[in-house]
């Protein structure tokens, strides 16, 4: 009974390591929310958030200009924060666990970011839309292939965007 409880936690470890090199993405809105088609945005003045795990990875280089793109690409522009339709703001976490590919393989850990964007009420910063990414964490790609990522990644993000 033992070796079948062991083999069916590694069995959905090996599932979640598979699930792991893929990106996830979802978002939620608010449904009384009115979006234009073409708005205007500013960033936030409340802090973005970044994980101590992955500050050294340049992300918080990368992100802004990403995000910034890929609502450009949907027709929206940047403003002062007077102007805008919806303030911006994002958070990157981390959560790492320990993975057995077999009975007989070494423990190795994984990382597991998740990246939220989200666009405020500029009245009173209320959560308007939020987008969810999830991936794992690669440090050894370069400066380059990580911008790419990300850039591609909130393409896909945004690709519904406005709701």
């Amino acid at each position: 009974m033992r070796q079948l409880e062991r083999m069916a936690g590694v069995l959905l470890l090996v599932a979640l390591a598979g699930c792991a090199s893929e990106v996830s993405i979802g978002t939620a809105y608010d449904p009384l929310a009115v979006f234009p088609s073409q708005g205007a945005f500013a960033w936030s003045n409340s802090p973005n958030v970044i994980s101590k795990q992955v500050a050294h990875l340049g992300l918080a280089d990368l992100i802004p200009p990403a995000v910034e793109g890929a609502l450009a690409s949907r027709g929206w522009r940047k403003v002062a924060p007077d102007a805008a339709d919806v303030l911006v703001s994002y958070e990157l976490s981390v959560a790492t666990w320990v993975q057995v590919a077999t009975p007989d393989a070494d423990e190795r850990s994984l990382a597991m970011g998740t990246l939220s964007v989200a666009l405020l009420d500029p009245e009173n910063e209320r959560r308007l839309w939020v987008g969810f990414i999830q991936a794992d964490v690669t440090p050894s790609l370069s400066h380059e292939e990580r911008q790419a990522r990300i850039e591609k990644a909130l393409e896909r993000l945004f690709k519904e965007f406005p709701p």
